[in-house]
């Protein structure tokens, strides 16, 4: 009897567990194991405050994603200027319609003759999204700045800064192969300001094959946008080819 008792127990504990891990397979995604590569390759005219282009920039990017993990590195070219990037998401999927996790991002500048900069972003970030159509994300992060300027190296060293940034950002597809991604954030992926310069964002990415993707960016970047001294900094326009290997 007491035999009996001890297989039914062992029996009723086994199917609860499969049940709940069921469960929790279907409340929880922490990881997609295959990862997706993407390799970007864009070229971007900057622009004044009067339109007037003024650089043209070059920059390339690598990107990991195993939908709850991402991982980009990145870097943009100029002559004398050089700017690269690295980012890293971990958010785990809920009800298979919310990401929830942190986000960080390191950034280094590197202004020939003239300064070093260095930026650390780290904080929360937030995704949802409904099927395949439409998704909104942000991300609430702590944004540590140190330059290094040439001039002043022998009185100050390091010149440091403690700050926050955040994006909102808007994802719209009316179709699989094409892509509107609008952002309101107070860093871009190369510009890294102190709180609060506005950068407006808009993206159109169409797919064109299996493997390849095309895209058009326009960005708008204010410098103290709501104080009486608001002025308009750069307007940036540019192409690029998104591969998927």
């Amino acid at each position: 009897m007491k035999k009996n008792r001890l297989v039914s127990l062992l029996s009723f504990l086994f199917l609860f567990c499969c049940g709940l891990n069921k469960v929790n397979a279907e409340i929880v995604t922490w990881i997609t194991p295959k990862p997706v590569f993407y390799l970007v390759n864009g070229i971007t005219l900057e622009n004044g405050n009067d339109v007037v282009p003024q650089t043209t920039l070059l920059d390339m990017s690598l990107t990991a994603d195993m939908d709850q993990l991402k991982l980009m590195a990145g870097g943009q070219f100029q002559l004398s200027i050089m700017d690269f990037t690295t980012s890293a998401i971990y958010a785990p999927t809920f009800f298979n319609h919310f990401n929830f996790g942190g986000k960080t991002v390191i950034h280094c500048k590197y202004y020939h003759d003239l300064f070093f900069e260095n930026d650390l972003l780290t904080g929360l970030y937030f995704r949802y999204f409904t099927g395949n159509h439409f998704a909104i994300a942000a991300d609430f992060m702590y944004h540590h700045k140190a330059a290094h300027i040439y001039e002043i190296k022998d009185d100050v060293f390091w010149l440091c800064n403690h700050n926050v940034a955040f994006n909102v950002e808007f994802e719209y597809k009316p179709f699989k192969k094409l892509l509107f991604d609008f952002s309101i954030s107070s860093y871009s992926t190369y510009r890294f300001m102190n709180f609060f310069a506005p950068d407006f964002k808009f993206l159109s990415e169409y797919k064109v094959s299996k493997i390849l993707y095309a895209g058009f960016i326009a960005e708008i970047q204010y410098v103290d946008m709501f104080t009486l001294s608001s002025n308009l900094n750069t307007i940036d326009f540019g192409l690029y080819a998104k591969l998927e290997l």
